[in-house]
């Protein structure tokens, strides 16, 4: 269904949750690129209310604070609910702060156990995303025999199981093993 016009906008709020619909509408409108459909569904998205705007799922309690700030807010950012309450969305209840000092504020007395903190590092080990490098020793007097030998970089990088940019980054940093010793 394609909009051209905008209408004004009905809120269906089926988790329930305190919002000043007045503020969302103009938040969602401020939000979207494009006229949206006349009425909208607020509804529980993980924990949090939340709305769908140009096919996106953002949180309410997000939005209104980016509205607020007419700026988007980056993810190194949490929307606080001062009340403790995640369905009071309105704009009273809503404070922006630093994620590790959101984390601390929510932590704060709370005794990690062994147990948890075992769980955390399995998590850790097990998330995908970025990678930590690892250091690889390269000898640089078996680097220079093997460049002798003719090996080629991307033999020698299975050889030390490593990326064949390190072995590259290497001879970059050491010229003198592509000399050719005059006998």
């Amino acid at each position: 269904m394609t909009v051209k016009i905008q209408r004004k906008i009905r809120w269906i709020n089926d988790c329930n949750c305190k919002v000043d619909e007045f503020l969302l509408t103009k938040a969602s409108l401020w939000k979207s690129k494009r006229p949206m459909t006349s009425i909208k569904h607020i509804y529980k998205y993980g924990n949090y209310a939340a709305v769908t705007i140009d096919g996106i799922k953002i949180h309410v309690h997000r939005l209104l604070m980016e509205y607020e700030v007419l700026n988007d807010i980056p993810s190194t950012f949490c929307i606080h609910h001062l009340d403790g309450n995640k369905m009071n969305d309105s704009i009273a209840n809503l404070a922006i702060m630093v994620a590790g000092a959101h984390n601390s504020h929510h932590m704060k007395g709370h005794i990690v156990t062994d147990k948890q903190r075992e769980m955390t590092v399995k998590a850790d080990h097990q998330q995908k995303g970025m990678r930590i490098r690892r250091t690889v020793k390269v000898p640089l007097n078996e680097l220079k025999e093997f460049l002798k030998d003719g090996k080629s970089i991307n033999w020698i990088s299975h050889y030390y199981e490593c990326d064949w940019s390190t072995i590259k980054r290497r001879i970059n940093e050491n010229p003198e093993l592509l000399e050719v010793e005059h006998e």
